[in-house]
């Protein structure tokens, strides 16, 4: 995956993360264990999750900064 395609998913990242606020669902800690679950029932939760093992470990920093400017 190049540079470029890691800030785009971190802008989208950034944006999901804005959309769900601080607060996780109670039933988070079952997720470790039923992907299903938390992909019928959060689905947003589970981008965001998605997502960010796609662009890999913190911190982001390089990528964040690169993101704001794309459109």
């Amino acid at each position: 995956m190049t540079h470029e395609e890691r800030c785009r998913l971190v802008k989208i990242h950034s944006t999901l993360d804005r959309l769900l606020g601080d607060t996780d669902p109670d039933w988070a800690d079952e997720w470790d264990n039923d992907e299903e679950l938390m992909r019928e029932e959060e689905p947003l939760f589970w981008m965001a999750r998605e997502i960010a093992d796609m662009v890999g470990p913190a911190p982001w920093d390089r990528y964040a900064a690169n993101s704001r400017n794309q459109g």
